[in-house]
């Protein structure tokens, strides 16, 4: 048993302590306890390349490894100014709210330190999330443009741009005797690729070998 007084009611759950600001024996003074409560969010902080590329309402993965938990969710904010605050990940708030989200996140409204941490970015999943993911580390992966359907693709490093300005990538016949510039116009990026559509239909298709890179030999296969 324990006075009344001592008793704290939460208006909900999953919560979490997010600090204590007292000790056993000490004098009282100030706030003894801050509760984090209520909806579970993710949190990450973006540079400023990565927040060009993020809007509210994309889709997002969170792919919370610790647990072997991956599921959906949406942008929810990607704030205008930069923020000074600790990093952040999953964690419970009551405000609206890859890059990696780091755990042990702020309380609400709660910020420590004055390093510069970027754009802050919230993503609400599209059910409850786990409350064993409060202060977790979890992967976000945003998808920020996509194509139609099927598309040829080359590496990155296998396209070039030309004193010219024409954008080209390097084709080398089957045997390796020779080799051609093929004029292709660039598309969507992702995971080390590029989506390429050649200027003259028919110059490059899937299979075709291009050189990567500029050590010798370098050669990957263009593929679907």
């Amino acid at each position: 048993m324990l006075p009344a007084s001592e008793a704290v009611f939460l208006s909900g759950f999953p919560a979490r302590v997010a600090s204590v600001g007292a000790q056993v024996g000490a004098p009282v003074t100030g706030a003894v306890l801050t509760v984090s409560a209520g909806e579970l969010v993710v949190e990450a902080y973006l540079k400023e390349d990565k927040k060009q590329l993020l809007r509210p309402g994309m889709p997002v993965a969170i792919s919370a490894e610790a647990v072997g938990t991956d599921l959906r969710g949406q942008v929810a904010l990607v704030a205008g100014e930069r923020s000074a605050a600790r990093p952040t990940g999953a964690r419970q708030g009551q405000g609206a709210g890859g890059q990696d989200a780091k755990g042990g996140g702020a309380g609400p409204g709660g910020a420590s330190g004055a390093a510069d941490l970027g754009y802050r970015m919230v993503v609400r999943a599209d059910g409850a999330l786990p409350a064993a993911l409060a202060g977790q580390d979890v992967r976000l992966t945003a998808e920020s443009a996509a194509t139609d359907g099927a598309a040829l693709v080359v590496p990155v490093t296998a396209v070039s741009a030309g004193a010219d300005g024409r954008t080209v990538v390097t084709a080398v016949a089957p045997d390796g005797s020779a080799q051609r510039r093929v004029e292709v116009r660039t598309g969507t990026t992702g995971d080390g690729f590029v989506s390429v559509t050649p200027t003259r239909q028919g110059a490059l298709a899937p299979g075709t070998r291009v050189i990567v890179g500029t050590a010798a030999g370098a050669r990957k296969d263009a593929s679907r």
